[in-house]
């Protein structure tokens, strides 16, 4: 099976999946979106640790993908009780010396114990915290509307980068290292994309946003601004790693990350801008 069929088929059954996990129960914090964040999470989590350390046992990775699992269902708990807002700051000081432990297993040199525990307390910030934002996103006013949005702007960013960079990338600049592939035309249309797209959802769904369009253009940019940024982190993970995929789960996008990435880093910056102006 080529690479573009393995596309269309994940197309036409991840997109429906994810629509229905936005829209189906709607009621706040949107359970069904929530749950198939920390399933992707888990997932997520043990392709970072492999990225992090490549010469992990089987057992470490699955703790890494279940820790970072249990990050982001913390944060959903915290939506549900919001007494409890304490949660993810003392979990997250009880996984680093839980995880610890298991960094200086079977270590014997010092530089091994070091970068055991620097990976460990790094997949707990990437991907670990990142993800917890796309909880906190279903906590906000609209959230159907507000996750949407937020959707379309990452996707059309991705969608129109790859078609410019196809289409002018030959005569165009490649100025990341990290990143070979990516054009300074691919970001152009990515920029254009998300600034068009989500003025289109703003448009026909005015409720959206409290922004007229103009002050929600630079909001636009700035999302596909941190879109290509988790873009190149991701990148650049992997070329440290030696690897071309962070995993296979994805029908021909590679691993969760791969497909991820610029969700990744876009998630905190929406979140705060919204709920600083339009809760």
């Amino acid at each position: 099976m080529n690479n573009f069929v393995q596309r269309v088929i994940l197309f036409f059954i991840g997109i429906p999946a994810l629509l229905a996990s936005i829209l189906l129960f709607p009621n706040q914090p949107l359970p069904l979106w929530n749950l198939l964040v920390v399933i992707f999470s888990g997932l997520a989590g043990a392709e970072a640790a492999l990225l992090f350390r490549s010469d992990l046992k089987k057992q470490e990775v699955i703790l890494s993908g279940l820790t970072i699992a249990l990050l982001t269902a913390s944060a959903f708990f915290e939506l549900i009780f919001p007494a409890f807002e304490f949660v993810i700051p003392t979990l997250i000081v009880l996984l680093v010396f839980l995880l610890i432990p298991v960094a200086l297993a079977g270590l014997k040199d010092l530089p091994s114990l070091i970068a055991g525990i620097v990976s460990r307390i790094a997949l707990l910030a990437y991907p670990g915290m990142f993800l917890t934002f796309l909880v906190k996103i279903s906590s906000l006013q609209y959230p159907r509307l507000k996750i949407l949005l937020f959707l379309t702007l990452i996707f059309s960013n991705d969608t129109f980068a790859y078609l410019a960079g196809r289409s002018f990338g030959k005569r165009s600049r490649h100025p990341f290292a990290v990143s070979p592939n990516k054009t300074v035309a691919g970001f152009i249309g990515g920029f254009i994309g998300s600034a068009a797209a989500g003025s289109l959802f703003l448009f026909l769904v005015p409720d959206s946003l409290p922004f007229s369009l103009p002050a929600a253009l630079p909001f636009f940019f700035l999302i596909a601004c941190t879109a290509n940024l988790g873009d190149l982190v991701e990148s650049a993970c992997k070329r440290a790693a030696g690897v071309k995929d962070s995993g296979r789960f994805m029908l021909g996008r590679g691993g969760v990350l791969d497909s991820t990435d610029s969700v990744l880093f876009s998630a905190p910056f929406f979140y705060y801008i919204v709920l600083l102006f339009c809760r």
